[in-house]
């Protein structure tokens, strides 16, 4: 009996050894999850990059065509050869880097332009309230970054643009009617209502990549301005809790764009 037991043991072995020699040879092959998830993963980040890619490049057409479309309304830059451009910052204001960027504006004497959200400056009147008494604008982003595409005129209108611009008024004394549609997103015929109200939709041509914050440092958001910027441009960028890189890259992007003689408007004086 025992002899029968250590006669299987030793046959289990012999193949074992076997078929380990013929993967090491390949002749079979011995799968390996790991490597195959790690594939799936390599696959789909890429997948996800070229996607968002074909977005970007959509999106950056749908806006010169606006920009065409309703060329009263509707501004992505200024036509001009003069060396002048527009910094501007999305999302505020917050208190960690929203001072921030203010003193850096303060001590370089910058003015930008700030498109805040509603419900930030309810909870931040302060911070609002220094950027225009430091001599920068306010201008509307919406109430709580919703998707202006999903909504009807009359919800983009009561729910987010003229709440944001009453309660921007009650921090600062300054009624903004210029709106920046959260995502750079906004329906020809919502442009048109709004258009036909008096108000103006700014958008962008230069964007920093800054809100791909998982993965771009303060020196890539640089390079990506260094890339883009232009005369009469408008360069997107931050200024949320999370955009830390955002008040690291200011400097870098002030003093490349002095050194290339650039001067830096508001919109306002950018465009109107």
């Amino acid at each position: 009996m025992k002899s029968n037991y250590f006669i299987g043991i030793a046959l289990l072995l012999v193949v074992l050894l076997f078929g380990f020699t013929l993967g090491q040879l390949g002749v079979i092959t011995i799968p390996n999850n790991n490597v195959e998830e790690e594939n799936d993963i390599t696959e789909n980040q890429n997948i996800s990059e070229e996607g968002l890619d074909e977005e970007l490049d959509n999106l950056q057409k749908i806006m010169e065509q606006q920009a065409e479309k309703y060329p009263d309304t509707f501004f992505i830059n200024k036509s001009t050869e003069e060396k002048v451009i527009a910094l501007t910052f999305d999302d505020g204001p917050e208190h960690i880097n929203t001072p921030e960027l203010l003193d850096i504006f303060k001590e370089e004497d910058i003015k930008a332009t700030f498109f805040v959200l509603g419900q930030n400056v309810k909870q931040f009147p302060e911070i609002a309230h220094r950027m225009v008494e430091e001599g920068h604008q306010v201008a509307n982003h919406s109430w709580d970054h919703d998707n202006f595409k999903d909504l009807t005129n009359e919800e983009v209108l009561q729910e987010q643009i003229l709440p944001t611009s009453k309660e921007i008024e009650k921090a600062t004394g300054v009624y903004p009617t210029i709106i920046r549609p959260p995502f750079g997103a906004m329906n020809d015929e919502t442009i048109e209502f709004l258009g036909y109200q008096g108000w103006k939709i700014v958008n962008w041509s230069v964007d920093s990549f800054d809100w791909h914050y998982a993965e771009d440092t303060h020196e890539e958001i640089i390079g990506q301005v260094e890339r883009h910027y232009h005369p009469g441009g408008i360069i997107l960028l931050h200024n949320g809790v999370m955009h830390k890189q955002t008040v690291e890259a200011l400097p870098g992007i002030i003093e490349l764009l002095r050194e290339e003689g650039y001067r830096f408007k508001t919109i306002d004086e950018l465009l109107f």
